[in-house]
């Protein structure tokens, strides 16, 4: 009787440790969840102050080429947020070693657990089986650090960390004093969840490096885990669900696929709205990301649509002089250029302009940027000198700010030669290339894609003013150069090669020209297709050329051909087809048959009155040479 008392005693005394275990892992995981928002929270943190001595070293190197009063200052806000960011990085060190111990804590208590279970095993009667303890629900409390002075935030952090390495001490304590602790001898490697290579904040560093290093498709699918992991643990309305959600679909955007991106910020807006209000902030940035994705997957017209109603909410939100205000009409503005409204693009830019002008100064990059897309809307909505001047006053500021050498100064006079020439000026073009080909060849190389670029533009404003001959040589020796750096299947090479058979038709010599477009059309061809636009009109030039050699037939029937295909691929209607069939017709005459001459203008006149209209210039060349061919005809 005695020994079957022990025996009982001995199990309750088994089955209250096991109790006491399991309490001990439960809280054990209550900690594990607060730490592991707390490392979130860290890494996060880490980041962004990485990102802003990013930002601030860029800066305080800017304000130092250009001599800078505010140098000084910038240097010192530099010095301040690598030290924030190195006690950071120090504070998360420590959450990292919690961490770590914790785990090791969490197989030992799984040790005895295991022991003791297997010895209540043994002395069990066979009544029954040991109660379900339920783990507490983890806290939902959470550390919203980013609005508070950062000396505040780390004594915050550091409260939580000491407070974290107590409750890990008790435990330890605790598990020392069970006989079932195993710590010196493991029988088995532990292949619980909560290894370290398995939890939570090593994906998330796995994820971020991979981010750090380009590698965007495995952030993409770490964070799609993530995700998973943590709607499943805290919910899916959690904070930090939702951010991880956020970073999932910037990594997809990164990573290439933009329909998919676009595709995971919309319902995230909703979520957002829902969870944190409409107007809290991360609900705008995913909103004006969803924006932005919209018009990388191709629907630039819906994404302009989206960023209207956001620069309302914003300004009423942040204010009209917010610096996401300013960005969000930045991306309006750039997204109504893309749908080709150049008028309206402009006069957005030019009000954006005034604005930032006001709020960032005339100095400021953002200020100079905008100057430089406002410029060249203007340029496109057709008004070339007034985007000529506007142009030749930023490269004043550009020189001033960044420097004469600096790319953006360079290419800012790259456009103003170009809007000079639109403007009629091609002497003056001409020249302001040779310059910019001189300093892009000093500062970036001769090989350049920015200095090739420059002396293909010198070589056509060289052709434009009259001097064909010069652009002919300029062209040959740009196709040497062009050829060697790209390759000769490259589209740069195949323009220069155009443009070296227009030159040389130009300059007189009609054969050569016709030969080299018969060349180019074969590459043409072979390398973007038949019915490329280009290659069609290689094929027309080609046809005019061994007209001029004095070829009419064969012109003619190069142009017959050519009307065959741009029908089909452009249309009957479209201006390049009813081009062909003027050609066409014109030469079918110089090659001797009057009569087909006649009868194909009457045809080429009738659809130009219905396509152009009565009093078209094209329509009145086409009835002058019909009335020419008519009269021939008349005489034999």
């Amino acid at each position: 009787m005695v020994s079957v008392n022990a025996e009982q005693a001995a199990h309750l005394e088994t089955y209250a440790q096991l109790t006491r275990v399991l309490e001990t892992r439960d809280r054990l995981r209550d900690a594990a969840a607060e730490r592991d928002k707390l490392v979130w929270m860290l890494f996060a943190m880490v980041g962004n102050l990485q990102a802003k001595v990013e930002v601030l070293t860029e800066e305080r190197d800017r304000l130092a080429v250009t001599a800078s009063e505010g140098a000084a200052q910038a240097e010192g806000k530099l010095r301040q947020a690598v030290d924030n960011q190195a006690r950071m990085q120090e504070r998360l060190d420590r959450a990292l070693a919690n961490q770590r111990e914790a785990e090791e804590l969490s197989a030992r208590l799984q040790g005895c657990i295991d022991e003791m279970t297997e010895e209540l095993g043994r002395r069990r009667t066979g009544t029954g089986g040991l109660p379900g303890l339920n783990p507490t629900e983890p806290s939902r409390t959470s550390v919203e650090p980013e609005q508070e002075d950062i000396d505040d935030v780390l004594l915050r952090i550091d409260s939580l960390i000491e407070a974290d390495t107590g409750t890990l001490d008790d435990i330890t304590d605790e598990i020392t004093q069970y006989p079932q602790d195993r710590r010196a001898v493991r029988d088995k490697p532990v292949t619980s969840t909560d290894t370290p290579d398995n939890t939570w904040a090593h994906q998330i560093a796995q994820a971020e490096a991979a981010a750090a290093a380009g590698d965007h498709a495995s952030a993409r699918d770490l964070y799609a885990t993530l995700v998973s992991e943590v709607t499943r643990v805290l919910g899916p309305d959690h904070p930090d669900t939702l951010t991880f959600r956020h970073y999932h679909a910037d990594q997809t955007a990164y990573a290439g696929d933009h329909a998919g991106a676009r595709d995971l910020y919309a319902p995230l807006i909703t979520d957002r709205a829902r969870v944190l209000g409409p107007d809290h902030p991360d609900t705008l940035t995913t909103r004006h990301n969803h924006a932005s994705q919209t018009g990388d997957a191709g629907d630039h017209a819906a994404a302009r649509d989206l960023y209207v109603p956001l620069i309302t909410d914003s300004t009423r939100i942040n204010g009209f002089d917010h610096r996401h205000t300013l960005e969000a009409r930045w991306w309006h503005a750039h997204s109504t250029e893309i749908t080709g409204a150049h008028a309206a693009a402009r006069d957005l830019y030019a009000s954006l302009v005034t604005d930032l002008s006001r709020v960032l100064g005339p100095d400021h990059p953002d200020t100079l940027t905008t100057r430089h897309d406002h410029a060249s809307q203007t340029g496109d909505a057709g008004d070339h000198a007034a985007a000529r001047d506007l142009y030749a006053s930023l490269i004043t500021d550009r020189t001033r700010v960044l420097g004469p050498d600096h790319p953006d100064t360079l290419t800012t006079r790259h456009n103003h030669a170009s809007q000079t020439g639109d403007a009629g000026d091609h002497a003056a073009a001409r020249d302001l290339y040779a310059s910019l080909i001189t300093d892009r060849t000093r500062v970036l190389g001769p090989d350049h894609p920015d200095t090739l670029c420059a002396r293909r533009n010198h070589a056509y404003e060289t052709g434009i003013k009259g001097d064909s001959a010069a652009a002919r040589d300029l062209y040959a020796f740009l196709i040497t150069d062009q050829t060697r750096v790209n390759g000769c299947d490259h589209p740069r090479v195949l323009d220069v090669r155009y443009g070296h058979a227009s030159a040389t038709g130009e300059a007189g010599d009609h054969a050569a020209a016709r030969d080299l477009y018969a060349s180019l059309i074969t590459d043409q061809t072979s390398i973007l297709g038949p019915d490329h636009p280009d290659t069609l009109t290689t094929r027309h030039n080609h046809a005019a050329e061994t007209s001029y050699a004095g070829n009419h037939a064969s012109a003619r029937d190069l142009y017959a051909r050519l009307i065959t295909d741009r029908i089909r691929v452009l249309g009957p209607d479209h201006p390049d087809t009813l081009t062909t069939r003027h050609n066409h017709a014109d030469r079918t005459g110089a090659a001797g048959n009057r009569t087909l001459a006649r009868d194909l203008f009457a045809g080429v006149l009738s659809d130009r009155v219905r396509v152009n209209g009565p009093d078209h210039p094209h329509t009145l060349a086409a009835q002058d040479l019909y009335r020419s061919w008519r009269r021939r005809a008349l005489l034999g």
